[in-house]
């Protein structure tokens, strides 16, 4: 059995509406990340994590393309129907970064990506006029983001920026299954649905 301390009370576990230490340590052992830290090299450097390899980047450095493993799922849950539709695709990856830009999350890290990716900002608009419900919007993907197949996707920058790919190795960039988020909706928060190492059995919240 491992015991951790979280370094405070832990606020929320949805990655996008994490802005708390405690919260984002506590994400970030629920929510797998694309990117993560080699902490026994020095000077310590990014490796692949739900990736298979290193982002290509072109030479302009505003164009990332990325490429899944084949074997990874999220955590079962009532949701799921089947094991195959919990199997993580390009698509999800896409719709985890656009709850950043989704204004009725209230997500208070959108600065990770704000007038960074192509499209987002206009997303991030759009999204100030929809419904608590309505999700038509996540249907059309934004210009800064290509699916090419189930396991392969780009990522188009407004601008070269040295600094994003490290943003992907952070807490908050967990990714998240649109249809445990859409099913759970505000309660997602404290019924989170992820890849990482845990799993969440109980939490007794303490006011």
């Amino acid at each position: 059995m491992l015991y951790s301390a979280a370094g405070g009370r832990v606020k929320t576990l949805d990655p996008v509406k994490a802005d708390d230490l405690a919260s984002r340590n506590m994400a970030g052992s629920i929510f797998d990340t694309l990117l993560q830290y080699d902490y026994t090299a020095r000077p310590y450097k990014l490796i692949p994590s739900m990736l298979s390899e290193m982002p290509e980047v072109n030479a302009a450095g505003d164009r990332f393309r990325f490429k899944l493993r084949d074997d990874l799922y999220f955590a079962a849950d009532a949701v799921f129907k089947s094991k195959s539709e919990r199997k993580i695709t390009s698509r999800d990856i896409i719709y985890s970064f656009l709850r950043f830009a989704d204004s009725r999350n209230h997500s208070p890290v959108y600065w990770m990506f704000r007038g960074k990716i192509r499209g987002l900002d206009e997303f991030h608009r759009k999204s100030q006029n929809l419904a608590a419900g309505d999700f038509s919007l996540y249907d059309v993907v934004p210009e800064g983001f290509r699916i090419l197949d189930e396991r392969c996707f780009e990522i188009i920058l407004s601008k070269p920026d040295p600094r994003f790919l490290y943003m992907l190795a952070l807490p908050n960039a967990g990714i998240v299954p649109q249809r445990a988020v859409e099913h759970y909706g505000e309660d997602f928060a404290r019924h989170p649905v992820g890849s990482g190492a845990f799993v969440l059995k109980k939490w007794i919240r303490e006011y």
